[in-house]
């Protein structure tokens, strides 16, 4: 009987030191971890980003009224991810006007780009430049027309990458660009 009840108490003292164990394991991962950002974020915007040192990759909700604070870099840091009204209208014939604009950080060259399928047509690279309403931000802009640069009738996904010391941010639409006869 005392056999019996020496090992209940063994087994019940280990139970316990694991219990300690995982709990001490648990507070210190957690507390870790309380302080780092997440590796995806959403903004207030809808706008999802990932990056890493040389690339930065967003997707917003509705890429018109994506907003951002644009600042100026140094060396080191990727440009802020694009934003503005890539297309002025998402419904254009082929010989329809449309105006572009992109904004990010002041210096960055900004390139709109549409691809449909293996085809991808850009507008030509533009650096941005200060604006007088807001000397924070940057911008630049384009009016151009679809058959003028060579897109055909079809959907193409639209996309503006800004280019700043070899490191590169790129927002796509969620919206495609339908050009139409």
């Amino acid at each position: 009987m005392k056999k019996s009840r020496t090992k209940r108490r063994i087994l019940l003292l280990a139970i316990i030191v694991v219990v300690i164990l995982v709990a001490g394991v648990l507070i210190i991962v957690f507390s870790k971890h309380k302080g780092s950002p997440p590796a995806s974020t959403t903004s207030s915007v809808g706008v999802k980003s990932t990056s890493d040192a040389s690339n930065t990759t967003s997707t917003p909700a509705n890429t018109q009224n994506n907003q951002t604070n644009n600042t100026t870099s140094t060396s080191t840091s990727v440009p802020q991810a694009p934003s503005g009204i890539f297309v002025s209208s998402y419904q254009i014939s082929l010989n329809g006007q449309e105006q572009s604009t992109c904004d990010t950080t002041t210096g960055a060259s900004c390139v709109i780009s549409f691809t449909m399928g293996t085809t991808t047509i850009s507008l030509p690279a533009t650096e941005t430049t200060s604006s007088s309403k807001d000397p924070q931000g940057a911008g630049a802009g384009w009016n151009w027309i679809p058959s003028n640069i060579g897109l055909t009738v079809g959907n193409w996904d639209v996309s503006a990458t800004a280019t700043l010391n070899g490191k590169s941010t790129t927002t796509k639409s969620n919206l495609q660009l339908e050009v139409t006869q």
